[in-house]
């Protein structure tokens, strides 16, 4: 079989006391051509294998292997200096790397058990989920899109990213982290010509909600506002919400859940949620509470409906039946001009 290497590509990875490197290319074969590859730790034996069972045509290839290239540099591999990357996504990604953006992300601090509890318990603090990806800020400038690693240097990032974010039509920074192909965005630091940097985190949030996120919420519907709640209170979304007081009480304390200081602890019940933190009433009740929602946190585009288990699979369906037929329409009505 005779093969001929083409566009192909070195990178690596170093962190801490990881040293992995990773070879890709496409070679010819067979009047076709397939996208190998080699990994493994620096100075060992590599591992190989290939990203195409047979030959195909070259630009088959050359997509799978600018896809497997943007894969890698996605989890922190950079090129290695002077690899021969030919003209594909390697060449764009080496003069990126090259570049310090400027940015620079806020860095965590570390802190004891002790300060975590006084901090999940004050109003005047935020928490967020951690999905364990890479660190990543992104910025929009014009047409351009711009990746930066927490120093502040350019990197390679998926192109299903880029994609969605070159439809918004304003600048831009944002931070957050990228797991595969998917950015969690966690703060807004620029948007359009205004830094919202001296901005508390609490409204920088509420505009990054607005301007990027899909608002999730717990709703219920019934025929009756009074029937909704005598529902919610039992059922899955129900005993959901009860599980996550009792947790709370026995864990930091159910400070978090709070509007203020003065509230008493045992005012932060089942009925408390029922009115704070749920949607659950009738189609006019819950289409009442969504508009509120709406004018207090402002446009939020898109809502996520949380799922619960179906306990009873037709009072769940009726819930999603009445919001499809009344309230949606209802919501929508009101967008129009």
């Amino acid at each position: 079989m005779k093969t001929e290497q083409l566009l192909h590509i070195e990178l690596e990875f170093r962190e801490g006391s990881s040293d992995k490197v990773y070879r890709a290319g496409i070679e010819e074969a067979d009047g076709g051509f397939v996208v190998n590859f080699a990994f493994g730790r620096r100075g060992t034996t590599l591992n190989t294998g290939t990203k195409t069972a047979r030959p195909v045509p070259y630009g088959e290839a050359a997509g799978i292997y600018e896809k497997l290239v943007r894969s890698k540099t996605a989890k922190g591999y950079k090129p290695v200096g002077g690899a021969q990357t030919g003209a594909g996504i390697g060449t764009s990604v080496t003069e990126r790397e090259q570049r310090d953006t400027g940015l620079r992300a806020q860095l965590l601090n570390p802190i004891t058990e002790d300060e975590a509890e006084a901090y999940l318990g004050n109003d005047n603090w935020c928490a967020q989920e951690k999905f364990d990806g890479k660190r990543m800020m992104l910025r929009k400038s014009g047409a351009e899109i711009v990746a930066a690693n927490r120093d502040g240097l350019c990197i390679g990032f998926p192109n299903a990213i880029a994609e969605q974010l070159a439809e918004i039509d304003r600048d831009f920074v944002l931070d957050g982290e990228v797991v595969g192909e998917t950015f969690y965005a966690f703060d807004l630091l620029e948007i359009g010509a205004t830094d919202l940097r001296p901005t508390p985190y609490r409204k920088r949030l509420r505009v990054l909600l607005t301007q990027f996120g899909k608002l999730c919420g717990n709703v219920f519907v019934a025929e009756t506002t009074a029937e909704a709640r005598r529902i919610a209170r039992s059922n899955s979304m129900g005993r959901c919400i009860q599980y996550i007081l009792d947790l709370t009480r026995r864990g930091p304390g159910v400070g978090m859940w709070k509007r203020n200081a003065n509230q008493a602890d045992d005012s932060c019940n089942l009925d408390y949620f029922l009115d704070e933190a749920l949607v659950v009433g009738d189609p006019p009740e819950v289409t009442r509470q969504l508009r509120e929602l709406r004018e207090r946190i402002g446009e939020f585009g898109t809502l996520v409906l949380v799922a619960h288990d179906w306990d009873d699979r037709s009072r769940w369906l009726r819930s999603l039946e009445l919001f499809t037929r009344e309230v949606r329409p209802a919501l929508d009505r009101e967008e129009s001009p």
